[in-house]
């Protein structure tokens, strides 16, 4: 209750809920997907779970393309036995069933847009790391610790 408590009144919280971040979506889909691919320590047998934590993990991909490390590493564990059943056509359908209809209607635009953008990224500015961290604690308020605008 105490930590609930404390994000609702969080500053980059209330900020947050003013705008539509891709980031909460990103970890909601990446968690659906893990809690349906792992059944306690190892994969889960069923597959019909590797196929929607597989589907889960794509949609996530579709957001944000960072989300394909974490689906690379759940198709590729060494939990899953040899031959054993695989999330990767879950994967596969997740990212191109909600991809397809942008890369139809512009194929480059949507590969320099999407793709090469959240891949590639080059700041003209770089924001030094006491700023980060004093943003990252919260403590914004407080004067005297770090680096403030």
């Amino acid at each position: 209750m105490a930590a609930c408590g404390i994000l609702a009144v969080y500053p980059s919280s209330i900020q947050s809920a003013h705008t539509v971040l891709l980031e909460p979506w990103l970890v909601l889909f990446c968690l659906a997907g893990a809690v349906a691919v792992f059944d306690g320590d190892g994969l889960t047998d069923n597959g019909r779970r590797l196929a929607w934590g597989g589907a889960a993990f794509g949609f996530a991909g579709a957001i944000k393309v960072w989300a394909v490390v974490r689906s690379w590493s759940s198709s590729s564990s060494p939990l899953a036995g040899p031959g054993g059943p695989s999330p990767t056509g879950g994967v596969a359908a997740g990212f191109v069933l909600p991809v397809l209809p942008f890369v139809i209607a512009a194929p480059r635009i949507f590969y320099d847009s999407v793709i090469i953008a959240q891949l590639v990224r080059i700041d003209q500015v770089r924001t030094p790391l006491a700023f980060r961290m004093h943003e990252m604690t919260g403590l914004t308020d407080v004067p005297g610790l770090g680096w403030w605008p």
